[in-house]
């Protein structure tokens, strides 16, 4: 009976871990989706030019590459930003690309607000479902 009890408590203790882990990503998910949803709203788009890029590695040690994005503002200040996706091919340099920024901070920059967002988006779906069935697994396990 003692080792059942011991089995259910880790099972249990285990799937809180989770639980916790996933709620603390889908928190932090749905603040970079509120950031995006004001920045749209207030932000200004323009055009930007990729002047480079930054290889990176994945955890599997696959080359991924940031695109290095330079655009005027409004007030034709240029900005120079990384960007925040990462891809498996690396970006033309000189392609023009839309650009996304904050008027009041025009370091906060995103490329390509659509698929960003959509990304954004479709990641919080997968880790609110694994939330949601890690709850259910624990609660049909009490």
């Amino acid at each position: 009976m003692a080792i059942w009890i011991d089995i259910v408590l880790k099972i249990l203790f285990l799937a809180f871990t989770i639980a916790l882990i996933t709620r603390a990503i889908v928190v932090r998910m749905v603040k970079e989706i509120l950031g995006l949803v004001k920045l749209k709203k207030n932000g200004i788009f323009t055009n930007g030019i990729i002047i480079g890029l930054n290889e990176k590695s994945d955890l599997d040690g696959q080359k991924q590459y940031a695109k290095v994005i330079k655009f005027k503002t409004a007030f034709e200040k240029e900005i120079v930003f990384e960007s925040h996706e990462l891809f498996y091919t690396k970006p033309i340099i000189g392609k023009e690309i839309k650009v996304l920024y904050d008027m009041d901070n025009p370091n906060n920059a995103v490329e390509d607000f659509s698929r960003t967002f959509a990304f954004k988006l479709f990641l919080l779906f997968i880790t609110s479902a694994i939330l949601i069935v890690v709850t259910v697994g624990v609660i049909v396990r009490l």
